[in-house]
């Protein structure tokens, strides 16, 4: 009996030393609820309806407000733009301003558990959403909000001649790991290129917190889901005009990346080229301030 009993409660350690962390969070309840985060914080990044008019949108009581801080003249002119719309959500990165919202994608193209969905802005101040094509695969279409019928444009700027198409580009070394890449055309016959980093966007990260002092201490790892970072911040890299000309924009980092998934960037620089990107025709850098040369 003593025999049958020691060889039980070998089994037992032995399973409790090498549980995966499936098996070591379904045992202990109380321990997955303090490793686990899934607490969305990018819900700022969220679609708003198109933009009627400004100031009072007569049908929805949104209120809108643009201002032009900065125009840069020459043959491709640039400028520096902020919209402000009521109802979008707190905006923390520039306090509830939008700034050049043709730079602007938001998306969350796969993941399941959210609504998948996309927002792109355009240089009048607007975001509108797309929602995924019924026919094409990786493919969103412009989705009609309930207001619609109140704007008026033309073939060009009708918002029905929006696409975005993306493809993936997979990570060899781990198969839940790739970035998004892909394509946002119009009717005008603008083409606006976007590329996101590196990231296991519809599955989870683990992240370690070291404790202790300098003669022991101990590890923690948590396990991040996708919630946190979804929706997420898609960079838009070029944009090729009718013209011919390319605008090109670079980011900055907003937030110290310390828990292993990128975080919503910041807008640092327009830079205008020709066609073939042998000459530069203007450029705008945005400085900000750091607390600690951290975050803005």
């Amino acid at each position: 009996m003593k025999k049958w009993l020691f060889v039980f409660l070998a089994c037992v350690l032995s399973t409790f030393l090498f549980a995966s962390d499936d098996v070591s969070d379904a045992l202990d309840i109380q321990a997955s609820k303090d490793h686990v985060i899934d607490q969305r914080e990018n819900y700022f990044l969220t679609s708003t309806d198109y933009r009627i008019t400004p100031k009072v949108n007569p049908i929805t009581g949104e209120y809108c407000e643009d201002e032009v801080d900065l125009v840069v003249v020459g043959s491709e002119p640039l400028s520096v733009r902020r919209f402000y719309n009521h109802f979008a959500p707190y905006e923390p990165r520039y306090a509830s301003w939008r700034y050049n919202p043709e730079s602007f994608l938001v998306a969350n193209f796969e993941w399941g558990a959210q609504e998948i969905f996309a927002a792109i802005g355009d240089a009048d101040g607007s975001v509108y959403s797309l929602k995924r094509s019924q026919t094409e695969a990786y493919t969103f279409n412009f989705e009609i909000p309930k207001s619609y019928s109140a704007f008026s444009a033309s073939g060009q700027t009708h918002p029905l001649n929006t696409k975005i198409q993306y493809w993936k580009r997979g990570d060899p070394d781990d198969k839940h790991r790739f970035q998004y890449m892909g394509m946002i055309t119009d009717g005008s016959g603008r083409e606006r290129s976007f590329i996101s980093p590196m990231h296991r966007w519809t599955h989870y990260v683990h992240y370690t917190e070291k404790r202790g002092g300098f003669f022991g201490g101990s590890e923690r790892v948590y396990r991040i889901k996708a919630n946190t970072w979804t929706p997420y911040q898609v960079e838009l890299e070029e944009e090729r005009l009718p013209n011919g000309n390319i605008i090109s924009y670079s980011y900055t980092r907003w937030k110290k990346e310390k828990r292993n998934y990128p975080r919503p960037v910041l807008l640092e620089s327009i830079t205008a080229y020709n066609a073939d990107k042998s000459k530069v025709l203007g450029y705008l850098n945005f400085n900000y301030s750091r607390f600690h040369g951290e975050e803005v």
